[in-house]
C-alpha cells in the first residue's frame, strides 16, 4: 500500500472513513464501549486491510499493554503507539 493513509473513526455503532472503503464489514457496526478496545479494533482492521505500519496515540496506559499483546497477533505489520503524558 506505499504510503497510502486512510483515516477510519467510529461514531456511535457508525463507521466514519476517508477515501471511501466498499466494504467496513469487520468495523460497522462497532459495539465496543471503550476506546481502548475500539482502537485494537481499527489496528486490526488496518492490517487485514494490508497496512503494514499502524499508528495509534492514547493517554490511557492500560491502551499501552492491550497493545502489546495485539502486536504480537500482528506478525506481518508494525504497531506504533504514542503515549501522551499530561503534566501534573
Amino acid at each position: 500500500m506505499g504510503g497510502e493513509k486512510q483515516a477510519i473513526s467510529t461514531f456511535g455503532e457508525q463507521v466514519i472513513y476517508n477515501p471511501s472503503r466498499s466494504d467496513v464489514s469487520n468495523l460497522e457496526p462497532c459495539s465496543h464501549e471503550k476506546a481502548d478496545t475500539r482502537m485494537l479494533l481499527h489496528a486490526a482492521d488496518g492490517v487485514n486491510q494490508g497496512f503494514r505500519e499502524i499508528v495509534a496515540r492514547s493517554v490511557d496506559t492500560g491502551v499501552v499493554v492491550l497493545s502489546v499483546a495485539a502486536a504480537l497477533q500482528f506478525q506481518s505489520a508494525e504497531l506504533w503507539l504514542a503515549l501522551v503524558l499530561e503534566e501534573v
